[in-house]
């Protein structure tokens, strides 16, 4: 083992791609990377994230539970029905395909663990994202900084959360869906739905992806599609596993979403409102308050770059569901609007918000309580009131007309 144990293994590889990504805002390192050829940026970012999954081999519980899902469905057992209480996989069943055959080649080959394959999944989405950013701003640095962002490290390199998939599909569908040609759009729709069946929170951003289409019938037929796809995913899973319906699946879907967690306005109002209370009301509470970001974002109408970054951090600001992977939702949206939001406000989110992850991760690596929850807590208070003064700085500047990196 390289490592003496998993707590030194996080640590060391967090400070690893914490000093790469700090020294990329040094002015001289970033000019001499721009004279660098780009393959071999490229292929050196890579083959540090290769080498990376090769040697981090925990597993964390809720990966372990992918893998479980992908045996059943070798076997022909319907998982959904296994996990009564839908706690364990309350996803659509797309990547449980992917899952059967990580499984299958873990348990046949036995040189790498579940999570090895899962995340050369995660890795190509990952870069699929990079050179998204790189190709809509045309800036090499900001693609090797959300690359190597110690976040994007922990979540995706360290965790192995499936967020990056979903979030490839969601920017790979947007440049289609507000396309002119019908064809196009129905492309964008199939990909908003696989990025939808990945991982159902991005469902969120129907209303205002469909405010940015101003088309009617553009609306309808995209919302149909992604209809008809889920249905088709649902049905096409039930007919390779013993007895399951679509009835058995959905229950699962709409039961996802954890505890009230420790952040944002939750843990501000639990000190004069019960946490059950909250718990009873959350779903509609949380529907409300989204409805009024959404109609912010709209009154300001800001460039769709800008209303997705704005839309990301309100979601932070309402969401009551707090899980410290979220943390990577806003990172390809940041990198975007990278030049046309405050520096000073994003260099310290950037910094407030890697504290947290440590914070976090530290904990979960370590299976102990490292940092205290008070400490946590107080950590996450932070960060939220840093997100709140950004999105206030967000919607209240004034951007350049035309000015776009995704229309």
């Amino acid at each position: 083992m390289l490592f003496a144990n998993f707590t030194q293994e996080f640590v060391i590889f967090f400070a690893l791609y914490t000093i790469l990504f700090s020294l990329l805002f040094i002015p001289k390192i970033s000019k001499r990377l721009k004279k660098l050829n780009y393959q071999y940026l490229f292929w050196g970012v890579l083959g540090l994230q290769l080498l990376t999954i090769a040697l981090i081999k925990k597993e964390i519980t809720d990966v372990m539970l992918f893998s479980g899902a992908g045996w059943h469905l070798r076997h022909g057992i319907d998982f959904y029905f296994i996990d009564s209480d839908h706690g364990q996989y309350p996803f659509f069943p797309f990547l449980i395909f992917a899952h059967a055959v990580f499984n299958y080649l873990t348990e046949t080959i036995k040189l790498f663990p579940f999570v090895f394959y899962l995340k050369l999944l995660l890795i190509a989405a990952l870069q699929y994202l990079g050179f998204f950013i790189y190709k809509k701003t045309k800036s090499q640095i900001l693609q090797l900084q959300f690359l190597l962002c110690p976040i994007t490290f922990a979540v995706v390199l360290y965790h192995g959360q499936i967020d990056v998939i979903l979030l490839a599909f969601l920017l790979a569908s947007l440049q289609f869906l507000l396309a002119q040609k019908l064809q196009t759009v129905v492309l964008g729709a199939l990909l908003l739905a696989a990025s939808i069946a990945t991982k159902t929170w991005s469902i969120v951003f129907l209303p205002l992806i469909a405010w940015f289409q101003k088309n009617m019938f553009k609306v309808i037929l995209t919302g149909l599609l992604i209809v008809l796809f889920l249905l088709g995913d649902v049905f096409i899973y039930t007919r390779l596993v013993f007895g399951s319906s679509v009835r058995t699946v959905l229950p699962a879907v709409l039961a996802a979403g954890g505890p009230i967690g420790h952040w944002g306005w939750p843990l501000l109002v639990s000190f004069i409102i019960p946490i059950s209370v909250i718990t009873n009301y959350k779903f509609y509470l949380f529907i409300l308050l989204l409805g009024v970001v959404f109609a912010i974002l709209v009154w300001k109408k800001l460039p769709l770059t800008i209303s997705l970054l704005g839309f990301v951090l309100g979601l932070y600001l309402v969401i009551p569901n707090w899980g410290i992977q979220y943390s990577f939702w806003v990172l390809p949206f940041l990198f975007l609007s990278f030049s046309q939001i405050s520096k000073p406000w994003t260099y310290s989110y950037l910094f407030l918000s890697s504290i947290l992850v440590f914070a976090n991760y530290l904990n979960l690596s370590a299976a102990k309580s490292v940092f205290s929850v008070q400490i946590l807590d107080m950590i996450g208070i932070i960060v939220w009131l840093w997100i709140l003064l950004g999105f206030y700085l967000l919607v209240a500047k004034k951007y350049e007309k035309n000015r776009d990196y995704l229309t």
